[in-house]
């Protein structure tokens, strides 16, 4: 069994995280959140079969008596993962934003030249 894809989550969470940095408001609009990450889990669920539809099948018997269904639960756990890394990555923006306090990437890279312009200059 192949192991579970995180490769679509991580584009989907670097689509939202470019337009949420984009587009300057400074909040985090959790219904776009709530359906890229459901996106997300679609679209690895989709890729984790048909990566597993592709996988060869073991050759001996008594692998196939041990989970009746281990492409749902494949499937499955591919879906959920592709939920969480996008939640995951999207929260920890959150919690950062919240803790610099609220400043927009060009704000504190404002703050950050003038910072170090004034240690450059002697008093």
């Amino acid at each position: 069994m192949p192991s579970t894809p995180i490769i679509l989550p991580i584009i989907v969470t670097g689509i939202v995280v470019g337009s949420l940095v984009k587009s300057k408001a400074g909040t985090f609009p959790k219904k776009k959140i709530a359906y890229a990450s459901l996106v997300s889990g679609v679209l690895n669920s989709v890729y984790a079969y048909a990566s597993y539809l592709m996988t060869p099948r073991p050759t001996f018997a008594r692998a196939a008596t041990v989970q009746q269904s281990p492409e749902l639960v494949f499937t499955f756990s591919s879906f959920i993962a592709g939920v969480l890394v996008v939640l995951a990555v999207v929260g920890v923006a959150m919690i950062y934003t919240r803790l610099r306090g609220g400043q927009t990437i060009e704000e504190a890279d404002v703050t950050t030249e003038s910072e170090s312009e004034s240690e450059s200059t002697p008093p």
